[in-house]
């Protein structure tokens, strides 16, 4: 409550006046005096009926408290409505929620709150962690745990806060990644590992290298069903809603698909649209983009893929005296894998996600004492294409899948190999 109502910003965007703050379950409305933005003074007021010397008076008061009254139980109603709505935990009494149900449209409200402890949604301590922490297995008490209680709750990095209900509309499992695509969340990036390598960019990290020594490679996938394509796929399993629409209509299907989960990058999304016209070209062969090998190079799933390969490094070094010559080719058994959910919407899960093979090539090495430096070119290999799995597996978050499969092995349209080069240099020191 400015002193001045006329300075809707206050003086020079700094407040004088009363800021107010009435948590709606209290007998009192507190306040702390502002000058300039600075607390003066506190103090609160009643918002029940309080003593007067006068009938009028007392008049007044109660006629304002029952105002009052009356709209802080409209809008406890209301939040508990869509609260119930929304699915958020809470306990949520029976009163006026079947009403609120009906004004807005019946069914709606079908899978809400609930009372406490319900396993349909609104609950107090017990539901909230079994939503959203795995591997608890109650308090003794709804209310929280008691003095008896020794069980300790292990956190479930895949739960994303918000939701009731049984815990997973918002949940995300790289297992699978595409569930509820349609509400996307604008995640960081996932954490740096720290295993004592350093991996830095090299000035110009986008040109593909010429050395022939191979210094590593991942194990070939050797997945070859989804570079397949044709006119007579096997539809068993497959989403054919959309089986009858024509071409135009199905690449719409897979456009939006790939719109959603690019809907932070405008440049991997810019990308997108360009594999899915050389899909739509049928040209096949293998497919480059600079702004791809950018966001690769940047991403954290890289950035670990090379840190843990470097670590591998480290140790056959020092089991060789720092002799690179006497490592070989190293064979890893990971690969990038670029899931996650600031990959999901971001663009590379849904344009690379899991990688077939990926190789990286030593450029030049030096050590001195017990440190050393290795320049590298890391090249990607991936498939632009679905097998029946990935299909099945996920045309149900999102038909542009199926429409996708149906286009590759009924319509004959042709997948192709996408092909990323990222340099680095990478350093360590032998124990």
């Amino acid at each position: 409550m400015p002193d001045d109502a006329t300075k809707e910003n206050g003086e020079n965007k700094i407040w004088t006046g009363k800021l107010v703050e009435w948590n709606m379950q209290s007998d009192s409305g507190h306040y702390q005096m502002l000058t300039k933005s600075y607390v003066k003074g506190k103090g609160n007021f009643p918002v029940v009926p309080s003593s007067s010397n006068t009938q009028s008076t007392k008049a007044k008061i109660n006629t304002l408290a029952d105002i009052f009254n009356a709209i802080y139980n409209a809008i406890v109603d209301v939040i508990n409505a869509v609260g119930w709505f929304l699915n958020v935990p809470g306990n949520y009494p029976d009163a006026y929620i079947s009403s609120w149900c009906d004004f807005l449209w019946g069914g709606w409200c079908g899978d809400g709150g609930g009372d406490a402890g319900s396993s349909d949604g609104g609950a107090y301590y017990d539901a909230v962690y079994l939503d959203y922490l795995n591997g608890y297995n109650g308090y003794s008490s709804d209310n929280g745990p008691s003095a008896s209680d020794t069980n300790k709750p292990t956190w479930n990095p895949y739960a994303i806060p918000g939701g009731g209900g049984n815990g997973t509309s918002n949940n995300y499992d790289p297992n699978y990644p595409f569930q509820n695509g349609d509400s996307p969340i604008d995640s960081p990036d996932d954490l740096i590992i720290d295993n004592g390598i350093t991996v830095t960019d090299l000035s110009n990290p986008l040109l593909p290298s010429n050395s022939p020594i191979q210094i590593a490679h991942t194990i070939n996938r050797n997945n070859t069903e989804d570079m397949t394509y044709g006119t007579n796929g096997d539809t068993q399993g497959i989403d054919l809603t959309d089986n009858n629409a024509s071409d135009d209509q199905l690449f719409q299907k897979m456009t939006s698909l790939l719109h959603l989960f690019t809907v932070f990058d405008n440049g991997l999304q810019v990308v997108g649209d360009k594999m899915t016209q050389k899909f739509r070209d049928k040209t096949g062969n293998q497919f480059e983009d600079p702004i791809l090998n950018q966001r690769v190079n940047q991403s954290a799933a890289l950035i670990n893929f090379v840190k843990e390969f470097g670590a591998t490094l480290n140790t056959l070094l020092g089991n060789n005296g720092g002799n690179i010559n006497s490592v070989g080719t190293i064979v890893l058994t990971n690969r990038p894998k670029f899931d996650g959910l600031y990959n999901k919407f971001h663009g590379l899960q849904i344009l690379i996600n899991d990688t077939e093979y990926t190789e990286i090539q030593l450029d030049s090495f030096t050590i001195s004492g017990a440190s050393w430096s290795a320049n590298v070119t890391i090249t990607i290999h991936d498939h632009f294409g679905l097998d029946k799995n990935d299909a099945t597996t996920y045309q149900s978050y999102h038909r542009g899948f199926a429409d996708w499969w149906l286009l590759q092995h009924v319509r004959g349209y042709v997948p192709f190999e996408t092909i990323v080069h990222v340099k680095k240099i990478i350093s360590g020191q032998l124990n």
